[in-house]
């Protein structure tokens, strides 16, 4: 006799057998109804408007933890943070794609708020009589843009009080209906956004699309949300319109004529547009060929200078700037404006640091447009690498707290890691225009990821501050200030936080 468990399992395994038996003469499941495929449609695009919003509203959250994070020298949360801000935003963008309005939005006439004795009626608004006859729609989930007004209606002559005489003539042209469609909105601005539309029927359906193929497009633009617009028939009492559809389509740029005569306020918009653009582009040539022979006697100054070393980065950075402006055809003169600011501090880009044996932490080597030379951290001082007595050795004993011995083992980890951590980084300095004496550029180091590299130094306990000593330099220099008090921030952060391996660790 069969053991009873084993029973059990055997009729376990019959019954799933027969189960999956049934399923396989079953065959493929049905198709799913057209009605319910457009329902998920719908229904996936109104969750992708919605995730867009929840995304855009998040971002700048995200950007806001980057930078606090970077600036408490939490660079693992900042970099973190960064890439879900990236990621949020090229989800955001895929998500616009998906959501992306249909080529024609359909206004409900169910839910539109009338006026004027207009009626709801079996799909359609009926009884326009009166010169406040309306209907009006707020829209709150629309794309900004240019929208082309596309209107169905039915357009009759008025009804006669009396029956019509027998011998009476039948009109021969079919009656027109001027309907207006406009922003409302206290805004000046909104006075303008309106279009004009004639409708007349065919066959019981109106069109507002002009058969010439010149005549202008209605067009109204929606510049901000949410937005209300109101429909309005111009000669009421003077004909018997029934509306049945109000569709916006938007604007296809590249297939929308604008040779015929504007239409309304968004063609004419768009003309001035264009006439400004060409009347910018005639005063900036104007402005260039003005200012050519300044420029040139410029050019000719920063030739003289004859820098040396380091100092001629600056010279020749300024001299491509304004070269640049000669050769562009296309760029404003209002990007002449000096590079160097008022504190002498200029800009160079794409700097490389360059593995030297004489690089230290505060002090190194580095590569710019083929050329290398000598770069020292404004404001920052590591200790130094060997035993040697001195101003440096100094600060570095009575601010730290620690000997010689420790200092010189705190200086050769900052050479260390300044060396791993700046090799192969693309770097941007902000350098004083005058190198010290002996040819090493004075500079602040940024790097896109993380900021300024010397608040990376001081937050892990590897550089002290070591500011100018004139007592007025706030007032002489009031942007670097800002910059020097928000090292001295990080300084008093670092001394307090007492990280394991920086120069105010003692030991837990």
């Amino acid at each position: 006799m069969m053991p009873r468990k084993n029973h059990f399992l055997c009729s376990v395994m019959g019954l799933l057998a027969a189960t999956f038996m049934a399923h396989a003469q079953m065959g493929p499941p049905l198709p799913e109804p057209p009605a319910l495929v457009e329902m998920r449609k719908k229904f996936e695009a109104a969750a992708a408007r919605e995730t867009v919003g929840l995304n855009e509203l998040f971002a700048p959250h995200l950007a806001n933890l980057e930078m606090n994070a970077g600036a408490s020298g939490d660079y693992a949360l900042a970099l973190s943070a960064k890439r879900r801000r990236e990621n949020l935003v090229a989800a955001s963008q895929r998500l616009k794609e998906v959501a992306a309005p249909a080529p024609g939005i359909t206004l409900p006439l169910a839910s539109a708020r009338v006026s004027g004795g207009v009626t709801w009626n079996a799909g359609v608004l009926d009884n326009w009589a009166a010169s406040t006859s309306g209907a009006e729609w707020t829209l709150t989930n629309i794309q900004p843009g240019r929208y082309v007004v596309r209107i169905v209606a039915a357009v009759a002559p008025p009804a006669v009080a009396v029956p019509m005489p027998l011998t009476a003539t039948l009109p021969t042209t079919p009656p027109v209906a001027a309907v207006r469609f406009r922003e409302v909105s206290n805004l000046t601005i909104a006075a303008t956004n309106s279009a004009t539309i004639s409708v007349t029927s065919a066959n019981g359906n109106g069109s507002s699309v002009p058969e010439q193929p010149t005549a202008p497009k209605p067009i109204v633009t929606v510049q901000r949300l949410p937005v209300t617009f109101r429909l309005e028939l111009m000669n009421a009492g003077q004909i018997a319109f029934r509306l049945m559809q109000v569709v916006l389509e938007p604007v296809n740029e590249a297939l929308l004529n604008l040779s015929g005569p504007p239409a309304n306020a968004a063609t004419e918009s768009a003309a001035v547009s264009l006439a400004l653009q060409k009347a910018e582009e005639l005063h900036n040539e104007r402005m260039k060929q003005a200012m050519t022979p300044v420029v040139q006697d410029y050019l000719e100054l920063l030739a003289g200078l004859g820098e040396k070393g380091a100092g001629a980065r600056v010279v020749q950075a300024e001299t491509k700037r304004v070269t640049k402006f000669l050769e562009s055809g296309t760029e404003s003169f209002f990007q002449l404006a000096p590079s160097v600011s008022k504190s002498g501090l200029t800009t160079l880009t794409d700097v490389k640091y360059v593995a030297d044996p004489g690089n230290t932490g505060d002090r190194f080597k580095v590569e710019h447009e083929g050329e290398s030379f000598w770069v020292k951290l404004m404001w920052t001082v590591c200790p130094p690498m060997d035993a040697r007595k001195g101003r440096t050795m100094d600060l570095i004993k009575s601010r730290f707290g620690i000997d010689e011995l420790g200092a010189v083992a705190i200086g050769h980890a900052a050479r260390e890691f300044t060396e791993l951590y700046l090799t192969g980084k693309p770097l941007k300095l902000l350098a004083r225009a005058t190198p010290a004496p002996d040819g090493t550029l004075v500079a602040l180091v940024y790097l896109e990821t993380t900021g300024l590299f010397q608040h990376v130094l001081i937050d892990h306990g590897l550089a002290l501050v070591d500011g100018p000593e004139d007592k007025g330099y706030t007032r002489k220099a009031a942007l670097e200030a800002g910059l020097l008090a928000d090292m001295l921030e990080h300084e008093g952060r670092a001394r307090k936080a007492a990280e394991e391996g920086g120069g105010w660790y003692r030991g837990k």
